[in-house]
């Protein structure tokens, strides 16, 4: 005990937990030393019921010593509140030194609050309360206001120093309490107007504002209130409210609102609303709102329900229904009001996955595990209207004949990552959207917005591009009409001003044809804009661009050691280490992915072309007569013979560092400023490729059951990560063996989707 003023408030504290709990003799006797349970050989005094004189009966104690009468009064209430179903418990710290504590009995709406003052530093001389001035000590206390009724003072006491106060004598022959210098001031069940320590003042029927007119440190009281019938109707309005709720009662007289055929007519873009939204898409609406701030716990991560079961939308239901909030005790609002966001969520929750089954494609996702379930709601996590990231649509007027680009909020956009990639240019990320396509999209019915998608401008090669048009004539039903939609042209020479008037309108295979051709052809251009205001690290050479395929090998080829090149985008930033404007990882030269994407696009319009589903069999041969096609057949047959002879993996890379901390700068030139942000990390997204080319292998191999047990065990690790995760989502990437990167996005895009893509492949293997 901090001081001997300071048992009384401890032993009334724990009298208040819902749980066993009990004392020493030396306790409730205010013995002041240790008592050593080695080495104590003296034995305790002899219980009296007689009177004793503080003068008096060293050898003897009663229930008037020390505090004993008053754990008896507390242990009498603890009982009480047990048997009595006390079972809701709210706790205040009212100022440093007090604690209020209430304990609520639903069944008969009927709280005890306890309000114990207590004393962690032994009190100055001039503020030790005694017999002839027991408000000695007392100073400012803020009032504390209850609502209800008091029905009575259960228990008020304290310890007061008698007028004459005697030193403590360690006796030598029992062990003794401080009571003769120490007298316990209690009174029990009486009247609040009768109490000594204490004020009671009306504010209005239903609060009663308490005063410590008396009340030093080392004070206690207790009070019985009963709940006022405006707040025993608001609890059971929402006590209704929250059952109805979980049984999805529609039928109910609280429903007026319709709040279930609201959920249900919510879109997804719509639903990203409610349960996501981080604080940069949040500010991006201009709307003055963000992320909640708790003081000592810091920023939560979603302005939505999934952060912090907080309320951004429905708001109408949500106002009238916190309106039955505000009329019950201030004690009760914290667990009604986490009871009714997180009833809310989970209803909200089984009308989200409810909306899944509305298209034959969702029963994959229906019918899948609750980690499916998680990673599809990445669809709903990532993909919403963003001001600053609006996608370009193709409007066209009443008659059809005039058609021009619009970009007007009305096309969801998919932001490659939370909070890091969330607005702006750096939303629409074309390498991470792209590949989080058929993931995100596709795999969970969103065809609509998958289609929208290609309208929008990209970073990466076209093959990157062309590629999600596979899949997407794989996924959608009639998919492959897409080639043949009309796409308008914002930038049809590399040097034009952007058109938004629809001047060039053309079918997409065009589009993707003209793609091919130009590589086939051969590109150098230097970037629009060049300069410290695109890049602020590179250096001049690395704006230049050229690109083209080899024909000996088929391979597309490109770069400079001044230019990153592909997805592995990290440009040296350290002055320190020397690696300032030195692309990390740069891809000049034929990159391995670049090849692969290639590959998989001729494979597709062999096939497509084949099934006259797209019109051209070829590109123009630059090295023939402009009348000879050089076949996406023999291209694609041309990668495949040559591929093998100049790529091998190697066993190790002196350059690894698995670790990225891209602030920290340094003298290590692998490292410094994040310089091994690709040549180390784990990327879950490649994880994901490399699962799903681990089962396409499998089958040939003959051992695909031993490798859905393998892919299966390293998504159990995925999984766990995603559950244990704040953001609900998987990052985009971990350093060396799976530690956490502070560095990385807590949601990346394409890892959500790449995950999703194994678990849909998994499925499907044969």
């Amino acid at each position: 005990v901090r001081s001997i003023w300071d048992c009384l408030p401890t032993v009334a504290l724990a009298s208040m937990a819902g749980c066993s709990f009990g004392s020493t003799r030396g306790f409730d006797e205010i013995v002041p030393i240790q008592i050593s349970v080695v080495s104590e050989d003296r034995f305790y005094t002899t219980w009296t019921k007689s009177v004793i004189q503080p003068k008096d009966g060293r050898g003897l104690v009663g229930k008037a010593q020390g505090i004993i009468k008053a754990v008896h009064a507390l242990n009498k209430l603890h009982c009480s509140m047990g048997y009595g179903h006390f079972n809701e418990l709210y706790v205040d710290q009212m100022d440093q030194d007090t604690v209020a504590v209430t304990r609520f009995c639903p069944g008969i709406n009927q709280s005890i609050v306890l309000v114990a003052r207590s004393c962690f530093h032994e009190p100055n001389i001039t503020d030790i309360p005694t017999l002839y001035n027991p408000a000695q000590g007392t100073g400012f206390m803020k009032p504390l206001v209850v609502e209800g009724n008091i029905m009575e003072v259960i228990v008020e006491a304290r310890l007061l120093v008698r007028e004459r106060p005697m030193e403590y004598v360690n006796s030598q022959e029992f062990i003794t309490g401080w009571w003769q210098s120490h007298s316990l001031d209690i009174r029990e069940n009486i009247k609040s107007q009768n109490s000594e320590m204490i004020s009671v003042q009306s504010q209005d029927p239903t609060k009663n504002e308490i005063n410590f007119v008396s009340f030093p440190p080392g004070s206690i009281v207790a009070l019985r209130v009963q709940m006022e019938s405006s707040s025993y109707n608001g609890i059971i309005t929402i006590s209704e409210c929250l059952a109805e709720l979980k049984n999805r009662n529609q039928d109910s007289q609280l429903d007026n609102l319709h709040i279930f055929s609201i959920i249900e007519k919510l879109g997804l873009p719509e639903i990203n609303y409610v349960l996501y939204r981080c604080n940069s898409e949040e500010k991006d609406d201009n709307t003055g709102g963000g992320a909640y701030v708790i003081p000592g716990y810091g920023e939560l991560v979603y302005c939505g329900l999934q952060g912090s079961y907080c309320f951004i939308v429905l708001g109408h239901w949500f106002h009238l229904i916190f309106n039955y909030l505000k009329v019950i005790p201030i004690s009760l609002r914290p667990k009604f009001f986490d009871d009714l966001l997180k009833t809310f969520y989970v209803s909200f929750d089984g009308s989200l996955r409810l909306s899944y089954s509305i298209s034959p494609m969702y029963s994959f996702v229906r019918n899948g595990s609750r980690f499916v379930h998680t990673l599809a709601l990445g669809s709903v996590q990532l993909i919403s209207n963003c001001k600053s990231a609006i996608l370009p649509s193709i409007v066209e007027n009443d008659s059809g004949t005039d058609k021009q680009i619009s970009f007007r909020l009305q096309v969801p956009s998919m932001a490659a990552g939370l909070p890091h990639f969330s607005t702006g240019s750096m939303r629409c990320w074309g390498r991470d959207t792209f590949i989080a396509l058929r993931g995100l999209m596709l795999i969970t019915g969103r065809f609509k917005e998958a289609r929208h998608r290609y309208n929008s401008c990209l970073w990466w090669m076209p093959t990157t591009w062309i590629n999600t048009e596979f899949d997407y004539c794989a996924f959608v039903p009639n998919g492959h009409m897409i080639l043949h939609h009309p796409v308008a042209r914002m930038y049809v020479a590399d040097d034009d001003e952007p058109k938004l008037k629809g001047e060039t309108i053309q079918p997409l295979c065009d589009v993707i044809q003209e793609a091919l051709q130009r590589h086939i052809d051969g590109i150098a251009f230097r970037e629009r804009g060049a300069g410290s205001m695109l890049d602020r690290d590179m250096k001049d050479k690395g704006f230049d661009v050229s690109a083209g395929v080899n024909r000996t090998t088929g391979f597309v080829y490109g770069g400079s050691e001044y230019n990153c090149g592909t997805w592995m985008d990290k440009m040296g930033e350290s002055h320190v280490a020397g690696n300032y404007g030195i692309p990390a990882t740069p891809r000049n030269g034929s990159a391995i992915e670049i090849i692969g994407l290639c590959k998989s696009t001729l494979r597709w319009l062999t096939k497509m072309y084949k099934d006259e589903k797209y019109p051209y069999s070829g590109v123009n041969d630059p090295l023939k007569s402009k009348r000879s096609i050089y076949t996406f057949e023999e291209w694609d047959s041309l990668l495949l013979e040559t591929f093998e002879n100049y790529f091998w993996i190697d066993d190790e890379d002196w350059n690894y560092n698995g670790n990225y901390i891209n602030w920290l700068e340094s003298s290590d030139y692998k490292s410094s400023k994040g310089f091994n942000y690709h040549q180390g990390p784990e990327w879950i997204w490649c994880t994901g490729y490399f699962l799903r080319a681990m089962l396409t292998f499998a089958g040939a191999a003959g051992c695909l059951e031993e490798t859905k047990e393998f892919v299966k065990s390293h998504l159990a690790d995925l999984e766990k990560a995603m559950e244990e995760s704040d953001w609900k989502g998987l990052p985009e990437l971990t350093n060396k063996d799976g530690e956490l990167c502070s560095d990385s996005c807590p949601v990346q895009a394409w890892s959500a989707a790449c995950t999703l893509d194994v678990l849909y492949d998994l499925e499907h293997a044969l």
